[in-house]
């Protein structure tokens, strides 16, 4: 028999509980257009009211616009209805039904570029309908209705994840309960992550919770949320950031294109941050707070977090605060001679996974040490992480970044230098010899004017 129990729509409830406390107060701003708790209520609603007066009834509704704007909006309004949601940006509606269909889900309904208009008449003119769509919202849901993610991991390869709204509302009321985000309060904040991901998402959740207004920028490509900083009406008025540790490298050379007057807080999370940009930040804007988050896609919002008042206070490594409704275990793994993070979470109400976050950890529950991320690379039978490789390239003063994989069983290296910096080959191979085995230097270094990556900045090998 098929789950039929209900549970509140307290996920909804976050965005309903900020509209009735200040319903003029601005909200979300996109694309420089802003938008009051009044408008998003009646843009919601006109959406709803399109999804409810089609004759086939909808239970699952895919988004793969490349705009974060419209996932946005189509995200909520799929969250009041209690729909299924599939964030797949940029695929094709095949693509994602033939993935769909392998976890036996049936998608009723795609929302791309092309057709969001179906629905309203432009995401930024005024509603048409005039209902609010605290006046038809689903206050009960399916427990099992579920976030499907197309996650491209470290390795840029999709995997389609599924999440459920059981977990994120736990996770939700916990952060509200534990105080673990009070930065989130009261603050003009830029997500410069993807909403498509499960971090951008988040955070705007977060911050929705927090009571902020939201800056979502309007391109959703690699260089998009850097070009929307360039727009003084944008830098001159956020108090936060939330974003890749690659964004940051990107902010700090343009520092000083940017004016960011009344920033106060930076957050980061979706890949390894260094303390070589934590501390590239004090020095250029001292006195900023940072929070580290740490979680895997399966798992919203995260794992843990770690606050500092002061940038200069971070052992980068510590993983923070475990949120309380996750139980961390360690396994061992002797092929990585360490032991790997293993999270134990609550699935829906008497369903429990078990997450493997492929990440070598030291110390117990209460306080663990990122070691090093399980990527292992076979070369000439030896073992190696190429991620450890570009940590150690990227600590070189002259590099900007880099990206290790193998090439038809050569161990290669693309390097970015920074500007007006030559290196030779033989040099960056002697710097790392001080570092590592000999096993793990690539045999060959090449340079390169960029790295392609993921549009959360994940490096695609």
């Amino acid at each position: 028999m098929k789950n039929r129990k209900t549970i509140r729509n307290d996920l909804f409830k976050i965005f309903l509980t900020n509209g009735v406390r200040q319903p003029q107060a601005y909200y979300v701003t996109i694309k420089n257009h802003s938008f009051t708790y009044n408008d998003v209520n009646s843009i919601l609603g006109d959406i709803c009211v399109s999804v409810l007066n089609r004759p086939k009834k909808i239970k699952c509704v895919a988004i793969n616009s490349l705009q974060s704007g419209d996932v946005f909006f189509f995200f909520w309004a799929g969250v009041a209805l209690g729909l299924d949601i599939v964030l797949a940006p940029g695929l094709s509606a095949d693509d994602i039904k033939s993935t769909a269909m392998q976890s036996k889900l049936k998608i009723d309904l795609f929302l791309s570029d092309d057709k969001l208009l179906d629905l309203i008449d432009t995401i930024s003119s005024y509603p048409v309908n005039n209902v609010g769509v605290d006046k038809i919202y689903h206050k009960r849901i399916r427990c099992n209705s579920s976030i499907y993610f197309f996650s491209s991991g470290t390795t840029g390869k999709p995997k389609f994840i599924r999440t459920t709204y059981y977990q994120f509302i736990r996770a939700m009321k916990c952060i509200l309960n534990s105080k673990l985000m009070e930065y989130t309060h009261s603050q003009s904040v830029f997500i410069a992550v993807p909403l498509s991901h499960s971090y951008g998402l988040s955070a705007m959740v977060e911050y929705t919770q927090g009571g902020s207004h939201i800056f979502i920028p309007g391109q959703s490509n690699e260089l998009g949320p850097v070009q929307s900083l360039l727009e003084k009406s944008i830098s001159q008025t956020i108090t936060a950031i939330e974003g890749v540790p690659y964004f940051y490298k990107q902010i700090l050379i343009l520092l000083d294109r940017i004016s960011l007057p009344r920033l106060k807080h930076i957050g980061m999370g979706g890949d390894l941050v260094s303390d070589q940009v934590l501390g590239d930040f004090d020095k250029r804007i001292p006195g900023l707070s940072i929070s580290v988050r740490y979680g895997v896609t399966e798992i919203p919002s995260f794992v843990a977090v770690h606050f500092f008042r002061f940038t200069r206070d971070v052992p980068w490594r510590y993983l923070g605060r475990i949120l309380p409704i996750y139980t961390c275990r360690l396994h061992s793994n002797a092929e990585e001679n360490g032991e790997e993070l293993v999270v134990e979470c609550a699935f829906l109400p008497s369903k429990k996974i078990l997450v493997y976050t492929n990440d070598i950890v030291s110390g117990y529950a209460g306080t663990l040490t990122f070691i090093r991320r399980k990527m292992v690379m076979k070369v000439r039978g030896y073992r190696v992480n190429p991620v450890e490789i570009e940590s150690h390239l990227n600590e070189h003063p002259d590099i900007r970044e880099s990206k290790v994989y193998m090439l038809d069983e050569i161990l290669m290296a693309d390097l970015v230098l920074e500007l007006n910096k030559e290196l030779e080959p033989a040099l960056i191979r002697e710097y790392l010899a001080k570092r590592m085995t000999v096993t793990s230097i690539p045999n060959r270094i090449q340079f390169v004017e960029r790295i392609i990556r993921t549009r959360t900045g994940k490096i695609i090998r």
